[in-house]
């Protein structure tokens, strides 16, 4: 069955993929466009249209609809920027970037689903760095 809205995890691979294919082309459309007069109501239709399709699949995993309309808007917000996230650091691990933004976004989900709250940021000497 395919989830509300059309997402599946292929879709970060695609965004992913239309990166690396245009790094340019992916900024322009998703950083640069909004600003552009002739583009700014097609790319602003295009962010709705994203949002309430995550709204779509966020709301069955999420009861509180102000949580999942918050995480809608989020998800795919985190989504494309960590793919330029990626691109700006040099496209690490490329074999792993589709799981790493999806886990990024699976983090925005788990959020707003949490009934409970209570994270802080890890600590230096709690996480594991590269060998010395």
């Amino acid at each position: 069955m395919e989830p509300a809205g059309g997402f599946t995890d292929a879709s970060i691979d695609g965004l992913l993929a239309a990166a690396a294919e245009s790094p340019s082309g992916f900024r322009l459309l998703f950083q640069h466009a909004l600003r552009e007069p002739e583009f700014s109501e097609r790319i602003e239709k295009f962010r709705a249209d994203i949002t309430a399709a995550a709204f779509l699949q966020i709301s069955a995993l999420v009861a509180d609809e102000a949580l999942a309309r918050w995480a809608a808007q989020l998800a795919p917000a985190v989504a494309i920027e960590a793919v330029i996230a990626w691109l700006d650091a040099g496209q690490p691990d490329p074999a792993q970037a589709a799981a790493r933004v999806r886990q990024a976004v699976a983090g925005v989900i788990g959020a707003a689903a949490a009934s409970e709250v209570d994270c802080s940021f890890p600590h230096p000497a709690s996480m594991e760095g590269p060998a010395s």
